[in-house]
């Protein structure tokens, strides 16, 4: 997986959230449902107490895997 950030700086030596979206996590896999497990395999390791993430992204292609 990668993570990207934006919407952070620096405060001394801590990085921290300055507001709007600050990560974008992608990942790889042999199909979509591999790749967002990845991902979210991802997200979960990140600590940022107070970020909020969604879990509903890519679910209409793992649906149609699924066909």
């Amino acid at each position: 997986a990668q993570v990207f950030q934006a919407g952070t700086r620096m405060d001394g030596d801590t990085l921290v959230a300055s507001g709007g979206r600050v990560l974008n996590v992608t990942a790889s896999g042999r199909n979509v449902r591999e790749a967002q497990a990845a991902a979210y395999k991802a997200v979960d390791a990140i600590e940022f107490p107070t970020g909020f993430f969604r879990r509903d992204i890519g679910w209409r292609e793992v649906v149609r895997e699924k066909l």
